[in-house]
């Protein structure tokens, strides 16, 4: 099972969905950043490959974050997906959006999210030199 480290903090996936091993992580890192399509839909796929290339830290921060949102929403009712904005096309504008798309109450998602920020997000935002953002989208 792949177990990732960041800061102090450490978990393991969940729910079966990857079977990683830490050298998959510096053999194969485009294999590792395609993989990410497999739990976390990529809305502009070569947009998506091409940044996280360029902001390659950002790979483990996307897999925990994905691996703390089902310990905070119901995964029958959410799932994420990615994609890269910018303003205006700026190139250091860019920032990349992990979307939990969710079937939700918009009270009871708020309130998971909250949680899922107080409890572990605001603390990785360092981590992300202000590249990533976590919000919520309905369905």
């Amino acid at each position: 099972m792949f177990t990732y480290s960041i800061g102090d903090k450490k978990s393991s996936f969940m729910k079966g969905v990857f079977d990683l091993t830490a050298s998959t992580f510096e053999d194969s890192p485009i294999q590792l950043i395609k993989s990410l399509d497999e739990v976390a839909h990529f809305r502009d796929y070569h947009a998506v490959i091409q940044f996280l290339k360029e902001h390659y830290y950002l790979v483990e921060i996307i897999y925990a974050a994905i691996d703390r949102v089902y310990h905070y929403f119901p995964s029958e009712s959410t799932f994420c997906e990615i994609d890269i904005i910018s303003d205006e096309g700026l190139e250091s504008s860019k920032k990349l959006f992990l979307y939990l798309k969710t079937t939700l109450e918009p009270e009871d998602a708020m309130e998971f999210l909250d949680n899922f920020d107080d409890q572990w997000w605001i603390d990785m935002v360092p981590e992300t030199n202000c590249k990533m953002i976590i919000d919520l989208e309905f369905s």
